[in-house]
């Protein structure tokens, strides 16, 4: 009697444990910060670590290298470079796809990866 009631117990432990899962994204921003993207018809690539972005993209005839502190709100992704230059970029989230506008001009993107830490997305957005 005391085997099963101690088998019991254990069980009902085991199910008592906190579950250990990667958090969803609850803002379009950490939805945006918490993968790398890829442009559809370009080559390159949006990443985010901690509080800078890295925006590359090659056409074929020239190439733009964009980085700096971020922040992102719902629709909107401001980006600051190292020479105080401020960039500010419309966005959508569409499912796996992320439309990204500047001066008139979008590029398509869609989602390449997630990061390892869910808590990484967190650093750059100021919700």
């Amino acid at each position: 009697m005391k085997k099963k009631l101690l088998i019991i117990l254990c069980i009902a432990g085991l199910f008592s444990l906190p579950s250990c899962r990667i958090a969803s994204p609850e803002t379009p921003a950490q939805e945006l910060a918490s993968h790398r993207w890829e442009p559809l018809r370009l080559s390159g690539e949006l990443s985010f670590d901690d509080s800078v972005m890295n925006l590359s993209v090659n056409d074929g005839e020239s190439k733009i290298d964009l980085s700096g502190e971020y922040y992102a709100d719902d629709n909107k992704l401001t980006v600051m470079t190292p020479d105080s230059t401020t960039f500010v970029f419309n966005y959508t989230l569409e499912g796996e796809k992320l439309l990204l506008t500047y001066a008139g001009r979008t590029m398509e993107l869609k989602k390449a990866d997630i990061k390892e830490d869910p808590t990484a997305f967190a650093a750059g957005s100021k919700n």
